[in-house]
């Protein structure tokens, strides 16, 4: 079951990976200025977090929202 969670995890990520690569292509091309590469540099942070995803986590995503019960009065 890890694998799968681990698969999944790693496709989500490419995706973005390769999502803001093309975007920072994109915007160096169109506005001919070698410093937008910078917009790269929060891609670092996605591979950290990928890490910590893949080997402590095992491929389990963070959670977010989490339902809570209702207290009733």
């Amino acid at each position: 079951m890890h694998g799968l969670l681990i698969v999944k995890s790693l496709l989500v990520r490419v995706f973005l990976l390769v999502h803001g690569l093309i975007c920072a292509w994109r915007i160096v091309d169109i506005n001919d200025n070698q410093y937008c590469w910078v917009i790269l540099v929060g891609l670092v942070f996605l591979l950290m977090e990928t890490g910590v995803v893949i080997l402590y986590r095992h491929g389990r995503e963070f959670q977010t929202y989490r339902k809570r019960k209702m207290i009733k009065f």
